[in-house]
Formats: structure tokens, sequence, C-alpha cells
């Protein structure tokens, strides 16, 4: 078992891992689907596969991209736990619950966000109440997410990440 066979290089192609891994094992996967489509037109759904008792006391859960690019390991992650049979036996009352791509939009277009620009893990701000003050965030805001992005400058950041696409999503 070679570990970097768990991993993949898109959503669809992790996708297809943990299906093979889950059905390889017996066992079922539900998707929640998403209205949205990936970049190449593919189907977006969070997958969650539940092993042992459904009334087990204890339960872990183990969840992969919340942030989306954040996808490609936690995913193999979760294949890799199928594979390697880290879960054929578990402790008596405990459950397993894998949720796979929290996030299908941002796994699939390689964002930290969902398509409604929302960061799952950070977006947790009461909008009926004052904005909390961030001068912090205000004085490096232009240089993290500049109003304007020209187009030439998109294909340099290939040589900081070649194998990642550049995303051309809303």
């Amino acid at each position: 078992m070679n570990p970097s066979d768990f991993f993949a290089g898109d959503y669809r192609a992790a996708r297809a891992k943990l299906h093979d891994a889950a059905t390889a094992k017996g066992l079922a996967v539900e998707a929640h689907s998403n209205t949205n489509r990936g970049p190449k037109g593919e189907d977006l759904a969070t997958e969650t596969i539940w092993i042992g008792p459904r009334d087990a006391s204890r339960l872990f859960i183990g969840m992969s991209g919340t942030h989306g690019a954040e996808g490609f390991c936690g995913s193999g992650i979760q294949v890799g736990w199928l594979r390697s049979g880290q879960f054929d036996t578990l402790p008596a009352d405990t459950a397993i619950l894998l949720i796979h791509a929290i996030n299908p939009h941002g796994f699939a277009w390689v964002r930290r966000v969902n398509e409604d620009n929302v960061d799952l893990n950070r977006n947790f701000v009461n909008h009926s109440q004052p904005h909390p003050e961030n001068d912090g965030y205000r004085e490096l805001r232009d240089a993290i997410c500049p109003k304007e992005w020209p187009m030439p400058a998109r294909p340099a950041t290939r040589s900081l990440s070649p194998s990642m696409p550049i995303s051309t999503a809303p």
C-alpha cells in the first residue's frame, strides 16, 4: 500500500477514490448534492459515510474540505483510513462519521470559500450586531485581497503551485 495512492489531483478524482475505498469495505456513501457545478461541469456533493452502530454513544467525526483547497489532504487521509483498515474493528459502542468535502464547491474550484463566498470556518459573525473592529486587517486588506487582480498576474502565480488550476469561478 503506497500512501500517495490515497491522494488525488482534483475533486472528481478524490470523490472517486473515496467511493472506491468505501465500496471495497462494503460501506454506503450518502451524497448531499450541491446545486452548483464544478469547473469541468461535474456534480458537486458532500458525502457521508457511517461506520459502526447507529446508536453508538461515542462518535468520531472526520471531516475534510472545510476550506476547499484543503480537501485534497483531508480526502487523502479519509481514503487512507478506509483502505488501511483503520476502522475495520472499532471499540464497543463507537461509530465513525466521515464527512467528505463539506465544501465541495471550494474543493472543486480550489477556493477557500464556498459558492456564496463564505469561509465556513471563519464566517461566524452575528450580522445583527456591529461588526468587531480589526485595525490590523484593515491595514493589510489591500495586500491580502486586492480590489483588482489583473489577468497577466494570474499565470505568474502558477509558478508557486504549478499543479493547482487557476480558478475562474465567480
